[in-house]
């Protein structure tokens, strides 16, 4: 059985403790939303859950093309843009904070739309713990570049190292079966958002990796013994199949055989990517997926969440989003965020703030909670 401990993230800022976001697509002001490191936001469909993930997207594919590149998903800024910025500048502002307070590092992108796309960028500060003193480590970057993937200094690596080990998933089951490209382009992600790439990942793991990944598979898929990555000619596309053990018939030895991704279930690829990256190494500094339950059964998604979990305790800062009050009852009051849609304004509050919450025994499941008290 494998024993070696699961990979540790490799970021040197400590997970993120705060994200604040101004003038994005619903959110006019989200105040200084609170991170741990593990995260559930649940709330109302269009409430804006969806909308905290996209600010931190939007600042790692700036970063890894271009601001314009950034805005494309989006279909250009004005459609990016808070519809209550009529009237005055518009513009957007994202601020993310690591570490405690006191000697918190925090970087902040600013966006103004004055009649053409123009962008500064509030400096990337580091905060001495002795005297609280900030110096200004860069300047503000041309229209297409965020000033981290242009300064190369000692300084902001330990930020170009959080933000190259980000991954954000909304996994899609035709990509997650496809076939993978050879080889990952120097700003490409370890997993790419859809998982297409999801072969690939799968050989960059070393043999050990390999056998945890299979026994924790084999846990939430009876019958799977094995995994194979085809190794194919130079240029080819990569493929995955996993081992399926047949049942044994009398004075035979039991049969394997390879079931390619293409046809396992939606859910047992969605399975194979998340623990994938919970395995490589590098591990994800920041892991965001949406809709986590999406084509996976209750007991699975229980396992999942315990297996994320104790990733974000060895260094993986998961942020996800749900709408299943199951989940719920397996994360910890303080990891939930309930995400609010009230007089035209996004509003995000710890659950365990919340009066409506803390009314109920304390013998009462979260998921309870949000169901009946939240309805």
């Amino acid at each position: 059985m494998p024993t070696n401990p699961r990979p540790r993230a490799s970021s040197k800022l400590p997970p993120l403790s705060a994200l604040t976001v101004r003038g994005f697509k619903a959110v006019r002001d989200s105040g200084a939303v609170p991170l741990r490191p593990f995260n559930v936001l649940i709330g109302r469909n269009g409430s804006g859950k969806s909308t905290l993930i996209e600010a931190l997207q939007w600042i790692d594919t700036a970063l890894r093309s271009t601001v314009p590149g950034a805005f494309d998903r989006f279909r250009g800024l004005p459609h990016l843009l808070h519809v209550g910025a009529e009237g005055r500048v518009k513009g957007m502002e994202i601020e993310l904070r690591w570490g405690e307070a006191a000697r918190a590092t925090t970087y902040r992108v600013e966006v103004r739309h004055p009649g053409r796309v123009d962008l500064s960028l509030g400096e990337w500060l580091e905060t001495t713990s002795k005297t609280g003193a900030q110096r200004q480590i860069n300047a503000p970057a041309a229209p297409d570049l965020l000033a981290l993937a242009r300064d190369r200094s000692a300084a902001t690596a330990p930020a170009r190292e959080f933000w190259a080990n980000a991954v954000f998933l909304r996994l899609s089951p035709a990509q997650l079966g496809g076939g993978a490209t050879p080889f990952r382009g120097s700003l490409e992600p370890i997993l790419d958002e859809e998982g297409r790439q999801l072969a690939r990942l799968l050989k960059s793991l070393s043999p050990a990796q390999v056998a945890r990944l299979v026994e924790r598979v084999v846990e939430l898929v009876p019958g799977m013994r094995g995994l194979v990555v085809n190794d194919p000619g130079e240029g080819m596309e990569l493929h995955y199949s996993l081992i399926e053990e047949l049942p044994r018939e009398a004075g035979k030895r039991a049969r394997r055989h390879e079931v390619p991704a293409w046809m396992l279930s939606e859910g047992t690829r969605r399975i194979v990517a998340i623990l994938a990256l919970l395995e490589c190494s590098p591990a994800p500094s920041l892991l965001c997926i949406e809709e986590i339950e999406n084509g996976l059964d209750p007991w699975v998604v229980q396992r999942i969440v315990q297996h994320l979990r104790a990733a974000s305790s060895q260094g993986v800062q998961v942020i996800v989003t749900t709408h299943s009050p199951w989940l719920l009852d397996d994360v910890p009051l303080d990891d939930i965020l309930y995400v609010e849609r009230a007089g035209g304004e996004t509003q995000y509050k710890r659950f365990a703030d919340m009066d409506a919450v803390r009314a109920f025994s304390p013998y009462v499941p979260p998921g309870t909670r949000y169901v009946q008290g939240l309805s």
